[in-house]
């Protein structure tokens, strides 16, 4: 396994500390069930990595970015469509400014200077410039927040459907990968007060040990869960205690893709390209086999009988159905990703400003 630092990338992200953890539930909790998704935090750190990864782009604006771009700034959170992608800072508006967009009293405006701008819609007055920066496509950044986005919508479609609770996971299994998470997090926290970045990075191979631990765990418990699934179904036995099981998969596979989201970070920041490519191809395999299976073989598709037999509500009927689609045709690691994807920072391109990133 090859750990050098292989390119120039990699030398200026170990300059900046690795930062995932930011709430006080992320950093110090127990409960994995109540922190973050942790994508949100790597992608608008890695928006923030590496300067000639980004070019500023005020002719980029048009109509329909500046839509997109309103509703990032009005929810503080990733918004994309089918072209676009955008991604807020870290510190968002204050609440007042987000009110008075959402009713209308500001707006966002490409100014005949060639800036983005929140203006005052009654007088036009300067609120906040904004600087809006472009993700190179073909650069390593690009791709790995384009990858970090398929796994994030995966994970958020997922929570949608079903929130993991506590008494899903037996507490033997769930004690086994999250607590090898747990040690995992306080060694990446604890690295990010080491000033020597060789010290530092042995610190976070000390945290990837953990988390390719808390995986290859979750991987196992997918393959026993899925097996009594299979069986189950063959033998017709059905509710209530095959939906025991189906909320079991469920949360592997929520825990899987979340903690693949921090590894992959992880190695991308210590530029383990090696270990990346071994992760990817795990994340591929589980991925595939619950959507698509192995039809040459004619299996049955996991996510085919979720949706013949999980008990829907009104709101998310078929999703299982939906999101199977959705990942043959867009998220899955397979198809070229050709989105523009764009940050933006408050202030002018040229204005000297705190650094918005740890």
């Amino acid at each position: 396994m090859n750990n050098d630092i292989n390119d120039e990338i990699g030398k200026n992200l170990l300059k900046k500390p690795l930062i995932i953890f930011k709430s006080g539930e992320d950093r110090y909790g127990k409960d994995v069930t109540l922190m973050s998704n942790f994508f949100d935090q790597s992608i608008f750190s890695l928006c923030n990595y590496k300067s000639s990864a980004t070019e500023t782009t005020p002719n980029d604006y048009n109509e329909l970015i500046g839509v997109i771009l309103k509703q990032s700034l009005e929810m503080g959170e990733i918004v994309e469509d089918k072209k676009t992608t955008i991604i807020p800072p870290v510190y968002g508006l204050n609440d007042e400014m987000k009110d008075k967009l959402l009713t209308g009293m500001y707006k966002v405006n490409k100014s005949s200077q060639n800036e983005i701008q929140i203006i005052n819609s009654m007088n036009n007055e300067i609120i906040q410039p904004i600087t809006l920066k472009r993700v190179i496509n073909e650069s390593n950044v690009y791709n790995c927040i384009s990858t970090l986005l398929k796994m994030r919508e995966v994970y958020n479609k997922l929570i949608n459907l079903q929130q993991i609770k506590d008494n899903q996971l037996k507490p033997e299994i769930a004690n086994s990968f999250i607590n090898d998470f747990l040690f995992a997090r306080d060694k990446i926290i604890e690295a990010e007060s080491i000033n020597d970045f060789n010290q530092r990075r042995n610190t976070l191979l000390e945290a990837d040990k953990y988390l390719e631990k808390a995986i290859e765990f979750i991987i196992l418990d997918y393959n026993k869960n899925k097996k009594i699934i299979l069986k189950r179904i063959k033998n017709s036995v059905m509710r209530p205690f095959i939906d025991k099981f189906f909320n079991r998969i469920i949360a592997d596979l929520q825990f899987f893709i979340q903690y693949v989201g921090v590894r992959y970070h992880l190695l991308f920041y210590i530029m383990n390209t090696d270990a990346l490519r071994i992760l990817l191809d795990k994340y591929k395999t589980i991925m595939d086999d619950f959507f698509v299976g192995n039809e040459q073989k004619n299996k049955k598709i996991l996510a085919d009988i979720l949706q013949n037999y999980y008990k829907y509500s009104y709101s998310n009927k078929d999703m299982w159905f939906f999101l199977k689609t959705r990942y043959s045709e867009e998220i899955n690691l397979d198809i070229t990703n050709n989105k523009n994807i764009y940050f933006f920072k408050f202030g002018k391109e040229n204005e000297k400003k705190k650094d918005e990133e740890g």
